[in-house]
Parts: C-alpha cells; sequence; structure tokens
C-alpha cells in the first residue's frame, strides 16, 4: 500500500459560471500484483455544497479515472461538458503519471477491455451530445 496522493482544482474568477473546489484523493493498493486497485476520493464544494463521494478502479483502468470523477461530479452538481480533463490538463497528467509510476505500466500493458466497457457511460455526457443523438432520432 501506498501514501495516498492528492490534487485540488478549483474556479477561477471571471472564467467559472460555478463555484467549486474538489480534491481528488487516491491510494494505489497491491500495486504489485495482478489484482492492484486505486481507491479515489473526491471532496470539497461545488457552489456551496459539500460533498463527498468515491470509486474504486482495477489497476488496468484506473487511468481512466477522469471519465469516473466527472460523472460523480455531474451527479453533484458540476456542469461538465468536455469533462475537467480539458481545463485542467496538467493536473491529469500529473495524476496520470503518477499512476502509471506506482503501478509500473509501461505503454502497451494490457488491460481488460471488459471491464473498460462498463465503465462507459449510459446516457450522453452533455447537452451538445445529448442534441445530436436526439438530432439522429
Amino acid at each position: 500500500m501506498t501514501t495516498p496522493t492528492q490534487v485540488t482544482i478549483h474556479s477561477s474568477v471571471g472564467l467559472d459560471q460555478q463555484q467549486y473546489r474538489i480534491r481528488l484523493s487516491y491510494k494505489v493498493e497491491n500495486a504489485a500484483s495482478r489484482d492492484a486497485q486505486v481507491k479515489f476520493e473526491l471532496d470539497g464544494e461545488i457552489d456551496g455544497q459539500p460533498f463527498k463521494d468515491g470509486f474504486e478502479l482495477p489497476g488496468d483502468i484506473a487511468f481512466n479515472f477522469a471519465a469516473s470523477a466527472t460523472r460523480i461530479l455531474r451527479r453533484h452538481g458540476l456542469r461538465v461538458c468536455h469533462g475537467p480533463i480539458l481545463r485542467f490538463r496538467r493536473e491529469h497528467d500529473r495524476v496520470f503519471d503518477d499512476l502509471r509510476r506506482q503501478l509500473k505500466a509501461e505503454p502497451g500493458t494490457p488491460i481488460d477491455l471488459q471491464r473498460m466497457d462498463s465503465l462507459a457511460p449510459a446516457q450522453p455526457r452533455c447537452a451538445v451530445a445529448e442534441s445530436i443523438v436526439r438530432g439522429r432520432s
């Protein structure tokens, strides 16, 4: 087990229509084994409302953490169309690189695609995507 790591993102005055402070903490468990797990915790405030939530991902698909985090943050009221990964690229890359280091993953390391498929959202992720999907019906 490793020491928990964290990254914090917050709204920028003049850029965001919402006020938020979000902390993502994570801990890698059993990093050396095939059964590696990463436990993620999210906490903070969105528009003055505190929240605390979390999720776990198997080590081979833990690099997809931003998709899971975005779904949870939307459930707590964050209005996100493209996900925090686009705006907070530096923070995302820092977490991604740290996970790669802790899990000793190299480019080309295989993943379980069936588990990855189970993480796919059941609904469109934003109003733009929803309007495109509806337009095709």
